[in-house]
């Protein structure tokens, strides 16, 4: 997976083809983005009178971990061409280089 970050979000793409997007799970646990899903893959085969029919089953777990503290009640997920990405706005927003030391 990749994760993004600017000022106000951190973004994590992960390519998960194949799948149907009610068979994937996002949360945030901690300090990190847990993915979790079950991979269906059906093929269907004729042998002359005979039709058979493969159906195989995979689970996976994925964990991020996320560098910034996020408000994982606002994020957003979205599934689309194999690709699922997770939008987490951060609960403060910062500028992810450098930190500001005051001068006395």
């Amino acid at each position: 997976g990749e994760v993004f970050e600017d000022e106000k979000r951190v973004v994590v793409r992960v390519e998960l083809p194949g799948m149907d997007k009610k068979d994937i799970d996002v949360k945030v646990v901690g300090d990190s983005l847990v993915i979790e899903g079950e991979k269906r893959f059906e093929k269907e085969s004729s042998n002359g009178r005979w039709r058979m029919m493969e159906r195989a089953y995979g689970s996976f777990h994925r964990v991020v971990p996320l560098a910034a503290d996020v408000i994982s009640e606002a994020a957003q997920a979205s599934y689309k061409n194999g690709i699922l990405r997770v939008e987490l706005p951060k609960r403060v927003p910062s500028k992810p280089k450098g930190k500001q030391i005051k001068v006395v």
